[in-house]
């Protein structure tokens, strides 16, 4: 069976690295889970004597000789350590004794594929996927170049509405091939709109609480590989983590109804990172500027103008709007529900390069 890495992760345990690996394949997702592995990195041969006196004092701690030479053709000895952790504070060890060291900013479930020759399509050593999803120790090999196997993978666009401040839901709308559909939280009674409920589907909430749980109950049952969206992971996933918080609830939205995972860099206005266990997250700002995409401003509304030929509503305007429909739903709420469903995003695909938009779908 053929898959195609999706997520990688690793964590300490007590019995070593344990390695987690989310696959893409023609049977859906599968999990593999690679235990009991070591941190590796790479110290001179002639330091060995000084190296072991420091990690006699770490437990789990081995060094041993290895066929590998560094760039000054200086013999090496490996040093393999049992948990990442230990690893970084003998780093921190060697380095205020001014001994140098190679390879250790490799990450173990980076390397483990590295030495593997694998880069994203792996042969899996089984016929069937297992009911819960997981394999532990599974044997893993590249695919021969000349099969260009490539899996068919399942997206789904997200935009969600707020307030200005972002501290307030207003809606979550989502797309995918034969999917239209808006989390809306208001009342459905006093709803007096004429939209075209075959265009689309309208779910509404009493509250924000009541449709985070419903959009996190349709995120486990449609099951995508993708999440994209413009700016999706700066805003929209990020808020929608914020206002989990504030709720009190456990947005086990990864697949294996595991956690996502956050890291942003330093200062309030930090580039965000998500790690979302067996799903991937594309943000279609950042794949422009990956792509070497140059436009005066990544705004949707100057990039839809310039790819597209038109752009959005202004959007001060359009934000003002949103606001006053949702505090005052007694008139043509559909307006609202048109705002979110103009901000579906959907990826074109040329010959060449893919170009991450919004889709304007406006009733």
């Amino acid at each position: 069976m053929f898959g195609f890495l999706l997520t990688r992760q690793w964590r300490d345990s007590p019995e070593g690295i344990l390695l987690e690996f989310w696959w893409a394949t023609d049977q859906g997702a599968v999990c593999t889970q690679i235990i009991q592995q070591e941190s590796v990195f790479f110290v001179k041969r002639k330091d060995a004597l000084k190296i072991q006196k420091i990690i006699s004092a770490f437990s789990s701690v081995r060094m041993a000789e290895v066929a590998l030479k560094n760039f000054k053709n200086q013999p090496v000895n490996a040093i393999y350590c049992k948990q990442q952790r230990t690893s970084r504070e003998l780093q921190i060890a060697l380095e205020s004794e001014s001994i140098a060291f190679w390879e250790a900013d490799i990450k173990p479930h980076e390397r483990y594929l590295m030495e593997r020759f694998i880069n994203a399509s792996v042969q899996l050593s089984i016929d069937s996927i297992p009911a819960n999803r997981q394999l532990l120790n599974p044997v893993l090999s590249p695919i021969v170049k000349t099969l260009h196997w490539r899996p068919n993978l399942r997206c789904l666009s997200i935009d969600i509405e707020t307030t200005m401040d972002a501290k307030h839901l207003f809606s979550i709308a989502v797309y995918a091939e034969n999917l239209r559909r808006v989390f809306m939280i208001g009342d459905k009674s006093r709803d007096s709109s004429d939209c075209d409920s075959t265009k689309f589907q309208i779910d509404y909430y009493r509250d924000e609480k009541t449709c985070l749980l419903a959009f996190l109950d349709f995120i486990r049952d449609y099951d995508p590989d993708i999440l994209v969206g413009w700016n999706v992971i700066q805003f929209d996933l990020w808020v929608l983590d914020q206002l989990a918080q504030k709720h009190a609830l456990n947005f086990r939205i990864g697949r294996g109804q595991e956690n996502w995972h956050w890291r942003q860099e330093e200062g309030e206005s930090g580039r965000r990172f998500v790690i979302i266990p067996g799903r991937i997250a594309l943000d279609g700002i950042e794949l422009l500027k990956a792509a070497n995409t140059r436009f005066d401003s990544f705004s949707l509304q100057n990039v839809a103008e310039e790819l597209l030929g038109k752009g959005n509503c202004y959007l001060p305007i359009i934000a003002a709007m949103i606001s006053n429909i949702y505090l005052n739903m007694t008139n043509r709420p559909w307006l609202n529900i048109t705002c979110a469903i103009q901000n579906w995003c959907g990826i074109f695909f040329s010959k060449k390069n893919y170009y991450p938009l919004r889709w304007s779908v406006v009733n």
